[in-house]
């Protein structure tokens, strides 16, 4: 009699391993899920072969293959186009930007002149050294400069913009930097030596190559779980990559099991308990993927129709509540995924935006405010530049959103947009 309660707390472990890692099998990406069955696919002397089939074809690994189709993260110049996503560009405006662009070196310094880019577009210098303006105000901060000088300013701005001591000492002093020379600099400046080792440390924070941090090694990529596309009809598609849902072959020989003794035919089910397990584990995460696309392609229509700027608010409830399931298990399914449209390659959390009401009772993404600001201050007078009360009204008058004043100035830091005082032109 006293057996049964130990063989229940038995069970309860079992199964509550296997609830477990049901759990972690829902959180793991595409590359995770791969490594995931592998190991198993190691230990399980059941499993022959994985397939993995994908668009009509079937690719079939060996238990020991160690590789998986994926799609490379985007190229250094990619990435900073994709940034040109935030701004309403004229088609020959994009183009001149994107000119210069291509004329970055991988450390993201310019390479030619602006008359030669001028030359070379037809465009006036005028519009070259808007356009430059432009590239310099993309990620990572320091990109688009001539020389080290104007990168590490540019940086400076950026994330001390406060430091005249700093933006000084690059534009005229860098040997003194190197040579951490404090009482120099104090002397040269005024100031004491504790404030001169700040702002060289404020300028050793700066990265003299910041093309660098978007250079990615061979062994780095996105695998997408899912491409959502139109298809020739014009309706758009929900297309999950099969690699995400492996197809088992079995050793036959396994199987019959009559000749077998007792402790390797034990052996042999529970093994096949794991399999089946497995298997279905994964037909109920891509299940669940599935559904969470079909309401994010349904509540997010605006953004596959028309692009980023039509996100529309989104909350991991608003998905709980349609697919009827804990808010936790869309969380879940949310982590490290990405999906594949026609705009670029996107994490699921992009998708979710928290919402903001405007006048005549609509609402509106957090996302598409702040494209919003960043157009108004775009188009400002460099020589008198809006404040954000300005930006405030400019909102209200010309998108009918209304928001206060810290709730601007919070949006407009997460850009990287400096302050009234920092953006107005120098020399004015």
């Amino acid at each position: 009699m006293m057996q049964k309660p130990v063989l229940v707390q038995s069970l309860q472990r079992k199964m509550t391993q296997q609830l477990s890692q049901s759990i972690e099998l829902l959180q793991m990406n595409t590359m995770e899920i791969h490594q995931f069955v592998q190991e198993i696919a190691d230990e399980n002397p059941l499993i022959e072969a994985i397939e993995y089939p994908y668009e009509g074809k079937s690719h079939q690994f060996e238990v020991n293959a160690d590789e998986v189709t994926s799609c490379p993260l985007p190229s250094f110049y990619d990435q900073i186009k994709e940034q040109l996503l935030d701004y309403n560009l004229s088609p020959a405006k994009q183009k001149l930007v994107e000119y210069g662009i291509d004329n970055l070196d991988e450390d993201g310094y310019l390479t030619i002149s602006l008359e030669k880019w001028s030359e070379d577009c037809r465009v006036s210098v005028d519009e070259v050294s808007h356009a430059l303006e432009m590239i310099q105000s993309l990620e990572p901060k320091g990109i688009g400069a001539r020389e080290v000088s104007e990168c590490l300013s540019l940086q400076l701005r950026a994330r001390f913009p406060e430091d005249e001591i700093a933006q000084k000492l690059v534009e005229t002093h860098l040997d003194w930097v190197a040579q951490s020379n404090t009482k120099q600099i104090g002397n040269a400046f005024g100031v004491s030596e504790a404030i001169a080792k700040e702002s060289i440390e404020h300028i050793k924070c700066c990265h003299p190559k910041p093309g660098q941090l978007l250079i990615h090694s061979s062994g780095d990529y996105i695998t997408p779980d899912a491409e959502i596309i139109r298809n020739e009809e014009g309706q758009w598609i929900i297309h999950i990559h099969q690699w995400n849902n492996p197809m088992f072959h079995v050793h036959t020989n396994y199987m019959e099991m009559n000749e077998l003794d007792k402790e390797t035919i034990n052996y042999l089910k529970e093994r096949k308990k794991q399999l089946l397990w497995l298997e279905s584990s994964i037909r109920y995460r891509k299940l669940h993927l599935e559904s969470v696309l079909e309401i994010l392609l349904e509540k997010q229509q605006a953004f596959f129709d028309y692009g980023p700027h039509y996100l529309r608010p989104l909350t991991l409830r608003d998905l709980a509540d349609e697919l009827d399931v804990h808010v936790s298990t869309v969380s879940r399914l949310f982590q490290k995924k990405y999906v594949q449209t026609p705009y670029g390659t996107f994490s699921l959390q992009f998708f979710l935006q928290r919402s903001l009401m405007k006048e005549e009772g609509d609402v509106v993404s957090s996302y598409s405010v702040k494209q919003m600001i960043k157009d108004i201050i775009r188009k400002e007078d460099p020589n008198k530049p809006y404040s954000d009360e300005k930006v405030k009204l400019l909102l209200h008058e010309t998108y009918a959103v209304q928001i206060a004043r810290r709730t601007v100035a919070k949006y407009r830091e997460q850009l990287g947009i400096l302050s009234t005082k920092y953006r107005k032109k120098r020399g004015n």
